[in-house]
């Protein structure tokens, strides 16, 4: 799984890479819960920076 890090203007301005050796792993739950981690990084970094 990839998720692209990006800024305000929706430029992307870096990739979290996920992997796993599990079957099946990234379910639609883990992703929203993935999703929702790299919005709240993105937006911290953009509040600090």
């Amino acid at each position: 799984m990839a998720v692209p890090m990006l800024s305000p203007m929706q430029v992307a301005l870096a990739v979290v890479s996920l992997d796993s050796s599990i079957p099946g792993f990234f379910s639609p739950e883990i992703q929203d819960v993935v999703l929702g981690c790299c919005r709240g990084v993105a937006t911290y970094i953009v509040e600090a920076y």
